[in-house]
């Protein structure tokens, strides 16, 4: 008989939720970034709860062609660094860079991995069931963000969603 462990997740939208432009608007390159400011402390309240650390991002300037995967890629080592310096780290992160309305293929789709679907959290379910037999327990998780999208897949998923404002005030979902 097989046992799975059940665990906690907390969800993150990356851009207006964990990191930001320096000087405001769209990051361009990863030397823009920084880290939005109190985010670290509050991961580390979950981490320290043993929270898995999952990243879910639409990234549709892929699929407009102001930015290529190679630079997403980049961006996220960037802040991967940023937040390493800290001790913390994504346990995983799931990019959608596809955009309904984009000009480059094959990201110029529709597609259930953008949010406000779920696809990017069903997924991460699928790959965690499978690859090390864990159950994420959703409806005792977090999802935070900035968009009314990330709130309309946290609740399509069943995930609690909390603004980043009241994130970062402490305050429990």
């Amino acid at each position: 008989m097989t046992h799975y462990k059940i665990q906690k997740a907390l969800f993150m939208d990356l851009d207006g939720t964990v990191r930001r432009n320096k000087k405001g608007g769209f990051i361009e390159k990863p030397t823009d970034i920084e880290l939005i400011p109190g985010v670290v402390e509050r991961i580390h309240h979950y981490q320290d709860q043993e929270y898995l650390l999952f990243a879910v991002t639409n990234q549709g300037g892929v699929a407009a062609g102001f930015k290529t995967p190679q630079d997403i890629s980049d961006e996220n080592a960037e802040m991967m660094r940023l937040l390493s310096l800290h001790n913390v780290a994504f346990d995983r992160i799931s990019i959608a860079f596809t955009h309904p309305e984009g000009k480059v293929a094959p990201y110029n789709r529709h597609s259930l991995m953008r949010k406000p679907y779920y696809g990017m959290l069903a997924v991460l379910e699928y790959q965690y069931y499978h690859e090390q037999g864990t159950i994420l327990d959703l409806p005792n998780s977090l999802f935070v963000g900035d968009m009314d999208t990330d709130r309309e897949c946290a609740e399509a998923a069943g995930v609690p969603y909390q603004d980043i404002q009241d994130f970062l005030k402490g305050g429990e979902s």
